[in-house]
């Protein structure tokens, strides 16, 4: 229904006294694309917000009454059946972008408000704005993000896409809920806790693999990716491929994670965050993967203590590498050090006793 809503609401407000035109076209940048304040326009009229206010009532109550609404039913039937079929709630934002041919959001704003058939919930710190046309079930859609809230906390990990939408679809059935696909999308896209990052993993806001606050996040999840031990030079280089999360999530933190990464801040970084383990020269890998710091000398040492007999070069170098990135020959010039090891007569290594 590709009709020109901005062409229908300048006809509608043709019909109305000047005064009354002109705050709503003020209130709702239909002119200017600039919505403007109460206090605003009452300064420029020599009035109080609250006279502004009365006005923009009166113009509304005027614009419900006339028989130009009656003409323009069909657009509030078309938008409403859109609504419906998203689940009766839509994000502001959402819903304003599924009309891309539309040149004007504050046309389609104040369509939405003239029409009794629809009603808007504020953004708060737990949703962004959204529509409805079921004020009586916005407490189910409060309750299903409440418990995919819990559930996602419960598993405390990511999801990747194809899990995690088997996973609504088996809780909406749970809570005895008939959504569609396009209906669960739709009522999670308006929570601010759950998000998918980059590589479209699901999972909540405040997981730094999902919204990733600081360097060391960036790096967490490079590393995790690739899942095996990288230069620092070649994790900087990474971090600055991706972006790890949709661009609406513009907190503080976040605008400053995905400013391009410098490789001394990063390497700092990785030097003090316990998260990182130095593996080899300027290599680092994950101490979750069982990697251990020290320096080769001790990696030998703990190796050899821990085995309790002697062990070959085969099996030295390659318990040397489940913990640490060295070269073999590193390995051998390390063993050399007769203050520490002692060569036995079948060739194999062990430490050596005080």
């Amino acid at each position: 229904m590709e009709q020109n809503y901005q062409k229908t609401v300048n006809s509608l407000l043709k019909t109305l006294p000047d005064r009354g035109k002109e705050v709503l076209e003020r209130r709702y940048g239909i002119v200017s694309g600039e919505a403007e304040t109460l206090e605003a326009i009452g300064e420029d009229f020599g009035v109080t917000r609250e006279r502004v206010r009365q006005i923009e009532e009166a113009a509304f109550g005027q614009l419900r009454k006339s028989d130009s609404i009656k003409d323009i039913e069909d657009i509030f039937k078309y938008l409403y059946k859109h609504l419906s079929d998203h689940g009766e709630h839509r994000r502001e934002e959402r819903f304003l972008s599924d009309f891309a041919y539309q040149k004007s959001s504050p046309a389609m704003l104040f369509l939405l408000d003239l029409s009794s058939y629809f009603s808007r919930r504020n953004e708060t710190k737990k949703h962004h704005t959204f529509w409805t046309v079921n004020t009586d079930r916005i407490n189910h859609l409060e309750k299903f993000v409440d418990t995919v809230e819990d559930y996602l906390a419960d598993i405390s990990k990511p999801l990747d896409s194809v899990t995690f939408w088997k996973e609504m679809e088996r809780l909406a059935r749970r809570e005895k809920l008939s959504l569609s696909k396009k209906a669960l999308e739709s009522w999670l896209d308006i929570s601010k806790a759950i998000i998918h990052n980059r590589f479209n993993e699901w999972g909540l806001a405040e997981w730094p693999e999902i919204v990733p606050r600081s360097v060391g996040d960036k790096a967490y999840i490079v590393l995790q990716k690739e899942t095996k031990p990288l230069h620092f030079v070649d994790i900087v280089e990474r971090m600055n491929k991706v972006h790890f999360i949709p661009g609406e999530n513009l907190s503080k933190n976040y605008q400053r994670a995905t400013r391009p990464a410098h490789v001394q801040t990063v390497h700092n970084e990785l030097i003090k965050d316990k998260r990182f383990v130095l593996v080899g020269r300027g290599i680092y890998a994950l101490a979750e993967w069982g990697y251990e710091p020290g320096t080769v000398k001790e990696v030998l040492s703990k190796i050899l203590k821990d085995a309790g007999s002697p062990l070959p070069i085969n099996k030295i170098m390659a318990q040397v590498a489940k913990v640490r990135v060295v070269k073999p020959n590193t390995i051998l010039l390390n063993l050399q050090n007769k203050r520490l090891f002692t060569r036995t007569s079948r060739g194999e290594y062990t430490v050596r006793r005080a």
